[in-house]
């Protein structure tokens, strides 16, 4: 079986981590490419073969790796150069080492004389709903060899990848090597470890703490509750989103909504139109939900008041005859609706004309 790796992370090669328990044939490339065992060197060995591949045993479970095109191998105490004066590592006995600095035989990787880089911890305050933090910004590599994250809470992660940690929420490396955290709900303070490699078998971990504050720049989506109020046996059209929030500004959709007891609500044009039941006078009570563009929700609650009208609940308007008198030729204005009336209340217009 060939093992995966995580892809290339530098100019400088790959780094791949083992999987405990499996025997694998691990494929490097043209870099220099670490692979990367979660243990301690007192564990295993690492011989070399006849064919210039390396064989990696875990002396606990008796598992193996073949290793092709690799040059170094990195464990939690101790990295080893797979160069040409690389020596057997077998624990309680002698070898050679992490390698020599490769001299004038061959390319040699980096040899002994890689230094560790130096992480720190890093403690960032912000607001929002992500945050955005640059963890390489204080770390250093006496070498001057650039700096990558390689893991974050034990987990390998590469540019463009996710990890998802509990207490903590999703962490995303970008391609600009920061690190974007998406808090759990409810979270205000975390924490999290991050590895870092300079890409020739150099590596160290430090905690990053984060703490999310609230400075109003950034707020949830918010529904506010709506009051309204009809004549009998007439539709009810309400604008629920008129008075709610979207979070950071964005749109709100209505997605959901519940019926009235006295009543049927339907959605028509971003609106709420509501219904009543036939003869139905009195107060209905309905929610609906809004969503926003990111996928966060609230829900709100719509209350209708239907009142009677003098006309029994028919729908009428009364138009009165009107007369006025002028002299032949001259024109006369008349305000034909100033006698007319609605039993409801609502306003009227005229819509035509007839001799």
């Amino acid at each position: 079986m060939v093992a995966a790796y995580r892809g290339d992370i530098t100019g400088a090669g790959k780094i791949i981590s083992d999987i405990p328990g499996r025997c694998e044939v691990i494929e490097g490339g043209n870099g220099k490419d670490t692979f990367y065992i979660r243990g301690n060197s007192d564990d295993y060995e690492i011989c070399r073969n006849d064919d210039g591949t390396f064989t990696v045993t875990c002396l606990v479970d008796d598992s193996y790796d073949i290793l092709t095109s690799i040059e170094c191998v990195m464990f939690y105490d101790r990295t080893f150069y797979l160069d040409d004066n690389f020596e057997d590592h077998i624990p309680g006995g002698g070898d050679g080492g992490d390698g020599g600095d490769g001299g004038d035989g061959g390319d040699g990787g980096d040899g002994g004389d890689n230094t560790d880089p130096v992480a720190s911890d890093d403690h960032v305050e912000a607001s929002g709903s992500s945050v955005t933090i640059d963890v390489l910004a204080n770390d250093t590599d006496a070498d001057g060899d650039d700096l990558v994250i390689a893991a974050v809470g034990g987990q390998d992660i590469e540019p463009g990848g996710m990890v998802a940690l509990d207490g903590v929420g999703f962490i995303f490396l970008n391609d600009d090597g920061t690190l974007t955290i998406e808090p759990a709900d409810g979270m205000t303070e975390l924490s999290f470890e991050y590895t870092v490699s300079d890409g020739k078998g150099g590596w160290d971990t430090a905690t990053a703490y984060v703490k999310i504050v609230d400075d109003g720049s950034w707020t949830e989506t918010d529904a506010l509750d709506d009051d309204a109020t009809g004549p009998q046996d007439n539709s009810v059209v309400i604008d629920v989103l008129a008075n709610d929030e979207a979070a950071d500004g964005g749109e709100l959709t209505i997605t959901e909504h519940t019926e009235g007891a006295n009543g049927v609500v339907e959605v028509i044009d971003g609106k709420l139109v509501y219904t009543p039941n036939d003869g139905f006078i009195g107060t209905d009570t309905f929610t609906y939900t809004v969503t926003d563009s990111d996928g966060g929700t609230d829900t709100a609650t719509v209350t209708v008041v239907i009142t009677e009208t003098s006309g029994g609940g028919e729908n009428t308007v009364d138009a009165v005859d009107d007369s006025a008198v002028t002299s032949a030729g001259v024109p006369v204005l008349i305000d034909v609706l100033a006698n007319d009336s609605d039993a409801q209340g609502d306003s009227f217009e005229i819509t035509g004309i007839s001799n």
